[in-house]
């Protein structure tokens, strides 16, 4: 019966690798163990019936060497050389005389050198995260520039440009503005002094781990899920004026394209805490809406005008459930220099 063969590949992009598994000549094995390398606590790969699995790993540190190990288990009797000295007092007794560990043990090991270094221009790494609320965080590593560095710029691709810096080594923004549940992709521009730029090659994410609605001020950032109660109604104001003309019925009418909408919408609270954060955001003045791509809700950035709340079972002073109720005009995003900081 020909040996296992166990083979560990990987691929690098940026501080991310893709490992690739393949065990051979191992019936019956439906997983191996990955250890990359850095101190953090091995994983299961799981076999497909070929034999192949994948895993990706984020490293810690820029211009670093790791050693990846995968190791599987064929049905050993033994876990370590200790366990085999204490079990068996005497090489005589081995069972069939095996003549190797890896017979007696069960385990086939192989390593995979991985080296985590910065070249070309830089990276733009994207890092989703849902808790405690939806968005993405956005990583710029700036390796080595032709030129002299004016300022490098991430661009979201429904949205523009959403920042700008100016520290040569690049840096960290946490985009919580982000769309829900959708693909997400976000490219960087390297701006000289000289008037020339350089593009990165665009990166990739969606923020599908979230659910509901989520509402953020937009002048403190704070944001917080939401429950909406009722948003049947949206107003498209005219913006015209009629002329009555003499010895003639039909009147002239002046006008222009209709404003974006007004609404009212009434979200609902459980709690104390979540009527109290609800009207501290609403009256920061203009929050954004994000809500799930499958909803028939718009993600809209709103003016909010007056607001006034009401208890969902009067006559109760002990239940917290109130529906706030808020108008509110449908506005641009604000530009970025108009963001806080």
């Amino acid at each position: 019966m020909p040996e296992p063969v166990l083979a560990l590949s990987a691929v690098v992009a940026a501080r991310t690798a893709t490992f690739t598994v393949e065990l051979s000549d191992a019936p019956g094995v439906v997983s191996v163990e990955l250890d990359f390398g850095d101190g953090t606590p091995p994983v299961p790969v799981a076999l497909d019936a070929a034999g192949h699995g994948t895993a990706s790993h984020r490293y810690p540190a820029w211009s670093a060497a790791y050693t990846a190990r995968a190791a599987a288990r064929l049905g050993g009797m033994f876990e370590s050389w200790r366990e085999l000295a204490g079990t068996v007092s005497s090489w005589a007794d081995l069972p069939g005389r095996s003549p190797t560990w890896r017979q007696l043990s069960g385990l086939v090991r192989t390593d995979c050198p991985v080296t985590i270094e910065l070249s070309g221009l830089g990276y733009i790494e994207l890092l989703p995260q849902c808790a405690p609320a939806p968005g993405v965080r956005v990583e710029v590593v700036l390796g080595s520039l032709p030129k002299p560095l004016r300022q490098w710029n991430i661009w979201q691709q429904d949205r523009g440009r959403i920042y700008a810096g100016t520290d040569p080594r690049g840096g960290a923004v946490w985009d919580w503005e982000a769309p829900l549940g959708v693909e997400l992709e976000y490219g960087l521009t390297v701006d000289y002094t000289d008037g020339s730029w350089d593009p990165l090659v665009p990166s990739r994410t969606s923020l599908t781990c979230s659910s509901g609605c989520w509402l953020s001020s937009l002048a403190t950032t704070e944001t917080m899920p939401v429950t909406v109660q009722a948003w049947d109604t949206v107003e498209f104001e005219a913006r015209q004026s009629v002329v009555s003309v003499a010895g003639r019925p039909d009147p002239v009418v002046v006008f222009d394209s209709h404003l974006w909408p007004s609404t009212s919408i009434t979200l609902r609270t459980a709690d104390r805490d979540g009527r109290d954060q609800l009207e501290r955001i609403l009256k920061t003045g203009s929050v954004l809406l994000r809500t799930q791509d499958a909803s028939s809700l718009d993600t809209v950035y709103l003016a909010v005008g007056n607001f006034a709340r009401a208890r969902m079972v009067p006559g109760n002073g002990g239940s917290w459930l109130f529906a706030t109720e808020f108008q509110a005009q449908t506005i641009a995003a604000p530009p970025q220099n108009a963001r806080p900081a």
